[in-house]
């Protein structure tokens, strides 16, 4: 009986013999399906995983890159935009989505995290900046 288990990344993602089509697509989707196995497993409400993962989305819509790239100054560019427009954002919104992407970015950066890994082999060599700080 073959178990998936939520999260994990299988041994094939990792194999660094084996090339991937759309490899960074496929580690960003590992990265955020582990989050939310993290974020269930803490007991946390499915509402609040949802808002988590559709922020996360967004930025890296906005930023059309990967985590592994992803600076400071691209989410003061990402408030930034929400901010303005027509249906601009609560200020109070903010610190709580700065949280969400710091959470996201320590949970692929940990070191028992094997999207983080995965990552690692992706980036290696091709990373600009690095991941945004976690915010204490």
């Amino acid at each position: 009986m073959n178990h998936i288990v939520p999260g994990l990344i299988p041994a094939l993602l990792m194999d660094p013999q084996v090339s991937l089509f759309r490899t960074e697509d496929r580690v960003f989707e590992a990265m955020a399906e582990g989050w939310k196995a993290e974020m269930l497993a803490r007991g946390l409400g499915v509402s609040t995983i949802k808002d988590r993962l559709g922020l996360i989305a967004r930025f890296q819509n906005f930023t059309n890159d990967y985590p592994w790239n992803w600076g400071p100054a691209d989410f003061n560019e990402f408030s930034a935009e929400r901010r303005s427009g027509p249906k601009p954002l609560a200020l109070g919104t903010l610190p709580t989505d700065a949280n969400a992407v710091a959470m996201f970015c320590a949970y692929v950066t940990e070191s028992g995290c094997a999207a983080s890994e995965r990552r690692r082999a992706v980036s290696r060599g091709h990373s600009k900046r690095r991941l945004l700080p976690v915010r204490a």
